[in-house]
């Protein structure tokens, strides 16, 4: 609607003026003051009109000359109570636009298109008509005819407010809208600039301004107000502020342009260089001297080097420099000279910008050298890398004189002395994600790492002080070292609210450094020196291994909130530790145990300071109130197992005086224990107290010392705990050697293995011969109180080269240490070596078929220190795998079969672990601090389990196994080991195993696999009375006690199986069967005694006897042969007979043990052919020895004979028994002991 708002139109030639509604409701056309439905103009004359409305939007009038529309005018929400701004968008030079209205010329022929709409950006622009040809643009005022009286408030939206805020539309220009106001008495708008140095626009009609003449890359704020046209001129509030940049002028460089006769040398240039796209600068100083404030410096790619592409300035203006494509495209090469890279001197600030350029190779020799060197400046650095740069006692970005700089999404790399260093007047802000690798941070200054930034480190030391509430994150493998009298205080204001360290590396606090009010999620952390901890919440995973949160020296740990996954805290050794751990909150919950999963471990550390008792009994008591935490108590908060979840409690390291094992008598304080549903809690001869307690009805809780328990294991499934717990020496810089990765889908287990590959050195900056670099790969396990561990991992060779294998070491340091390094000895200890085996077996791609081979050895941890955590190291030994390397210069993770066929060194490791077994016990299975027949019984009842952790992976069963016999498995041997134990007199507390000669020492108890899987049959237990207890071959009178339910007894049975009685033997304990010979004749086989008549003679024909000078066939060397158990108790060594066979002139029995006299080399088992005599010491001749020498390289386990059988032609068959590596064997030897044959039973 248009009321009293009028438009005055000169004609030159007759028009009609037409009005078609656009919208709805009633519209028609008042022309000097009469209602019309067509107004006719003829030339020369002047019509007033109006165009009327019910209610529509908008409508259109069409100018007609003849039957030919010459033009259009649109416009859209006209407001009755106001005058309205329209705007022709096209006019037409050949007419004039005057105050008082429009003049057309005439111009027959010509169809011309007006819209009446509000001005566009710009003042003036053109269009193409019909005719083709161009026409300039004006405007058309609409000029109102008188206003109300009396108006006397302001128009509305009032304050005003913006229909288009500020938008730049080109590096000098802002065009802006605002709201059309109303007001009865007319408009007018002031648009004002606040900041920025832009121009006002006085009073106008339009509601649109365009502010020009203005600075590039610069920021410029706007208000807006109205004012109505009345006498009063009644204005509205400002409109909120609103803020616009300008783009920026773009100046190119390029150090190879099409015209420049110098490419790459600055010095000799194109002569119309102007910074323009044609004719670039070619050095980066000229184009920042020629550009303006709010420039932009495009760079092309290209290496720029020499006069203006070093030690360059900005020279205080606020302009970018900017690369095409990226750092690594753009590259300021000092090419080792004596200068620097930026140099921002001028007091610039955060708009002056260098983004995405790599800066290398300088050499600076002054203290203050830098690749970017701000003072009393911030300029903003945003996606550079600064990289191998030499500065002195400078730093990649050198801050001082109260500089600020902003660095964003930056790699600061391998730069000496430092990546950067902040003076103590200076800061320097991160944004976006900032990553130094191999660079110190220095200074005494603070770095400021807001919310949503990341500052990334790999291997570096930080001696500036850092704040915010961001994140610092070490990756997998990386280290962070906080030295010196850095702070890094993470405090806020806001509630909850800290900044983070997510450490998947090493974190390490030394000399006075402080961390507090901070978020910390540590895979490993060492608080070292008189290092402060405070106020942080510190969150620990699973993944975590044990005791890898560490205090040393004289570490303060005091007010932090600890939440642990299982006993993964804060660990001392209290002896020498002098610092302060007070006021910490311990919250623990128990994951482990689930799902298959080995049972946690939690140590004891608290003093009992209520038992009154000389030796209290263990349990769970309650207390009306648990203390606090202190260095006295180690108070858990909450100690939660969740469902299924399972922990056994240990004291394993000494956390309170005397510090002595035989007086340990730590407990656990702890405020709110619960535990789940089908939870198992072990307290393991242990004192818990409790302030509160829930358990589920169906949680169970034991008594029970462990006998084992898994220390810790990498099976390599998944791809986290492979990066937090394994190092490697691969290197990515200066280029790519990838030594050892983590491989899936292929067999033999494609759920995750460890591949290890030599490789030959390929520099491309120096091709000459490459040396072979051996594949290293060290893992973290749980830290370690005991005197001997059992290290066990599975292995495939995927070459058949008789060069390569495989080195193994404990180390009580996490990082590698060079073979030369003088600190080597101290830390490290050779426990093995492993050659490729020999084809065929298990371990080796020979057969064709991928097998693994387990490698276990019981180890004696000696002079090294395991309280902070066990390392395990591989070295690969052996020539370069030749496969070509793959894009990148890295390996692809091809299939086994795929690799190494050069016979280059490559293997795979699986299910890497350590356990724990019979720690300080070995015969003592059942704790009552004597060997007795309670042990022997409790061999009995585990008799036909597998010799491992148990189901439940909360005991072992592996101290039953391994004194005879160590075949992975409880069975009669075990049993007879027992019996033979008990019936010596000895004590055994300690005694783990029977030499098989003098050459060799007393092993441990074997191990079985790592890998818990169910048992055929639950754990037995011995029942308070024997009455009912019915052991084969044993005495079954419902009175015995356990002696006499020990003693032997040989029962007979009829050919229907119906027991026809039983005697007593002679020999009544440690009998292991009963043999035959070709008369008929009985014969009992005795661990101490050897084999026996079983008559009434009770005659031993083959007592323990020694023979000398044997030449054996194994070496071809002279040997003692040991027949049956040598000496008695702890003096015992060899085997006892385990079985027997008769022919009409000798006996065969198994096993003997054969001594070479050559001291390096070992004792073995083989089968004997002995022609007994009539006296003699001992009454029996060897006459055969029966041996299948193992091949070269051989990893079987062929010392475990137990059975020998003879057929009718004399041939003799020996059966081999042991669970790893496929020794389950059987071979066949003719009656002279020459081998026919040999059988793996798997």
């Amino acid at each position: 609607m248009l009321r009293d708002t009028h438009l005055i139109i000169y004609l030159a030639v007759p028009a009609v003026l037409l009005l078609t509604p656009v919208a709805y409701g009633d519209i028609f056309l008042t022309a000097n003051g009469e209602e019309v439905d067509v107004i006719v103009i003829d030339v020369n004359d002047t019509a007033t009109f109006e165009v009327v409305s019910d209610n529509f939007d908008s409508y259109t009038a069409y100018f007609y000359h003849g039957l030919t529309a010459i033009g259009i005018f649109s416009h859209i929400d006209t407001r009755p109570e106001a005058g309205e701004y329209a705007y022709v968008e096209q006019a037409i030079d050949m007419f004039q636009i005057g105050a008082d209205g429009i003049e057309f010329p005439p111009v027959p022929g010509i169809h011309f298109i007006f819209l009446f709409e509000p001005p566009p950006e710009f003042e003036e622009f053109d269009v193409i008509l019909k005719d083709e040809f161009w026409i300039d643009v004006d405007s058309i005022h609409i000029v109102p005819m008188g206003a109300p009286p009396d108006d006397v408030t302001p128009p509305e939206p009032d304050p005003m407010t913006w229909a288009s805020p500020p938008e730049a539309i080109g590096h000098d220009r802002i065009t802006m809208t605002a709201t059309a106001a109303s007001d009865l008495s007319g408009v007018e708008y002031y648009f004002e600039c606040v900041s920025g140095g832009g121009h006002d626009s006085d009073w106008q009609l339009s509601p649109i301004y365009m502010d020009t003449l203005l600075l590039p890359s610069t920021e410029y704020t706007y208000r807006v107000k109205a004012r109505d046209m009345s006498e009063l001129q009644n204005e509205t509030d400002w409109s909120v502020p609103a803020s616009a940049t300008t783009f920026s002028r773009a100046v190119y460089v390029d150090d190879d342009a099409l015209f420049d006769p110098g490419p790459g040398d600055p010095d000799i240039s194109d002569p119309y260089e102007d910074g323009s796209m044609e004719h670039p600068f070619d050095a980066i100083q000229e184009a920042i001297d020629a550009a303006m404030p709010g420039d932009t410096v495009i760079v092309l790619d290209g290496t720029y080097t020499g006069t203006g592409n070093h030690d360059i300035s900005f020279l205080g203006k606020p302009i970018t420099i900017r690369s095409q494509n990226g750092p690594d495209n753009c590259i300021i090469d000092a090419q080792g000279g004596n200068v620097g890279g930026f140099n921002f001197t001028h007091g610039e600030g955060a708009d002056s910008v260098v983004d995405g350029v790599k800066i290398i190779n300088i050499h600076f020799s002054v203290p203050s050298g830098a690749a970017i060197h701000s003072d009393g400046s911030s300029p903003t650095i945003k996606n550079c890398i600064i990289r191998d740069n030499i500065l002195g006692e400078g730093g990649a970005v050198y801050c001082s004189s109260y500089s600020n700089p902003t660095i964003i999404d930056c790699t600061i790399r391998h730069n000496n002395a430092h990546g950067i260093w902040i003076g103590f007047d200076s800061t320097a802000l991160i944004l976006g994600t900032v990553r130094f690798i191999s660079n110190n941070l220095a200074g005494y200054g603070t770095l400021q790492i807001p919310a949503d930034a990341t500052l990334e480190v790999h291997n570096c030391e930080v001696t500036c002080n850092i704040a915010g509430v961001g994140t610092v994150y070490v990756p997998y493998g990386k280290e962070l070292v906080v030295k010196e009298n850095a702070v890094v205080d993470f405090f806020s204001v806001e509630p909850n609210t800290k900044g983070t360290i997510q450490c998947d590396g090493l974190l390490r606090v030394q000399d006075n450094a402080e961390i507090s009010n901070a978020n910390i999620n540590p895979a490993f952390a060492s608080f070292e020196g008189n290092a402060v901890i405070s106020g942080n919440v510190i969150t620990t995973r699973a993944e975590t291994p044990y005791g890898q949160l560490v205090a040393r020296d004289s570490a303060i740990i005091i007010g932090n909130v600890f939440n642990a996954n299982g006993d993964r805290y804060i660990d001392v050794n209290p002896q020498p530790f002098t610092g302060v751990i007070q006021d910490n909150q311990v919250f623990v919950t128990v994951t482990e145990g689930r799902n298959n999963t080995p049972p946690g471990l939690f140590e004891l550390r608290g003093q009992d300071m209520f038992c009154s008792e000389p030796l209290c009994e263990p349990g769970l008591y309650p207390l009306p109130a648990v203390p606090d935490f202190n260095a006295n108590t180690w108070t858990v908060e909450k100690f939660e197992l969740l469902d299924g979840a399972k922990a056994t409690l240990t004291k394993r390291f000494d956390y309170q005086p005397p510090y002595a094992p035989d007086l340990d008598e730590d407990v656990l304080y702890v405020k709110h224990l619960i535990l789940g549903s089908n939870s198992f809690l072990n307290i393991g001869f242990n004192r818990v107290y409790y302030e509160e307690l829930d358990a589920a009805p169906d949680a169970v809780v034991k008594e029970k010392p462990p006998m084992g328990y898994l220390l810790d294991r990498i099976p390599f499934d998944s791809q986290t705990e492979y990066e937090t717990k394994v190092v490697s020496n691969n290197f990515y810089e200066p280029y790519p050697m990838i030594f050892v990765e983590r491989v899936e889908g292929i067999e033999p287990d494609p759920t995750g293995m460890l591949r290890m590959r030599n490789l030959s050195e390929i520099d491309p900056c120096f091709p000459g011969d490459p040396r072979v670099l051996n594949a290293r790969a060290k893992g973290l396990f749980s830290k370690s109180g005991e005197d001997k561990v059992l290290i066990r991992f599975s292995y495939l060779f995927e070459t058949n080269n008789p060069e390569v294998g495989l080195e193994i070491y404990i180390s009580d340091v996490p990082y590698m240490l060079a073979h030369n390094d003088p600190l080597r000895a101290e830390h490290y200890m050779k426990i093995g070596y492993l050659p490729v085996p020999a084809p065929d077996q298990p371990g080796t791609t020979g057969s064709g078929i991928a097998r693994l081979a387990v490698f276990q050895r019981v180890i004696s941890t000696e002079y090294l220190n395991f309280t902070d955590g066990m390392w395990l190291e591989l070295e690969l030994i052996g020539p370069a795998v030749s496969q070509p390397l793959a894009a990148g210069m890295g390996f692809d993770t091809g299939g086994a079969e795929s690799v190494s066929s050069d016979g280059g060194a490559s293997v795979l490791i699986d299910d890497w672990g350590v356990e724990v077994h019979c720690d300080g016990i070995c015969m003592d299975v059942n704790w009552d601090t004597i060997v007795s027949e309670g042990d022997f019984l409790t061999v009995i009842a585990a008799c036909g389990l597998p010799a491992s952790l148990d189901p439940n992976a909360t005991d072992s069963l592996v101290c039953l196994d391994g004194f005879f016999s160590g075949d992975g498995f409880v069975d009669p041997l075990d049993v007879i080991s027992w019996d033979w134990a008990v019936d010596s007199g000895d004590s055994f507390l300690f005694y783990c195993g029977v030499p098989l000669g003098e050459t060799a020492a007393a092993s441990a108890a074997g191990s079985g696999e790592i890998t818990v899987s169910p048992a055929s049959s639950p754990y037995l237990s011995l029942p308070d009375a024997l009455g009912d207890l019915l052991i084969a071959g044993k005495r079954s009178t419902s009175g015995d006690n356990s002696e006499l339910k020990s003693k032997d007894r040989l029962y007979v049975f009829d050919n229907n199986g119906v027991c026809e009685g039983w005697s007593a033997p002679e020999s009544d304990r440690c009998n292991i069967r009963v043999v035959g010979d070709m008369d008929g004749n009985l014969y009992q086989i005795n661990s101490a005694d050897g084999v026996l008549r079983l008559d009434d003679t009770n005659e031993v024909i083959i007592p323990p006897g020694e023979i000398t000078d044997v030449n054996e066939p194994r070496y071809n060397k002279a040997a003692v042969v040991y027949v049956g158990l040598m000496g008695s108790g702890e003096d015992a060594m060899g085997r006892p007979i385990f079985d027997a066979a008769f022919d009409a002139s000798y006996v065969y029995v198994v096993p003997v043990v054969v001594d070479p006299n050559d001291p390096n080399e070992e004792p073995y088992a083989a089968a004997a052919k002995l022609l007994l005599l009539e006296s003699g010491e001992p009454p029996y001749q060897l006459v055969q020895l029966y041996d299948d020498p193992p091949p070269e390289n051989d990893n079987q386990y062929r010392n475990n004979l137990r059975e020998i059988e003879l057929d009718a032609a004399g041939n003799v068959y020996v059966v081999n028994a042991h669970s790893l590596n496929e020794s389950d064997m059987v071979f066949k030897y003719d009656p002279n002991g020459t081998k026919i044959q040999s059988l793996s039973l798997g």
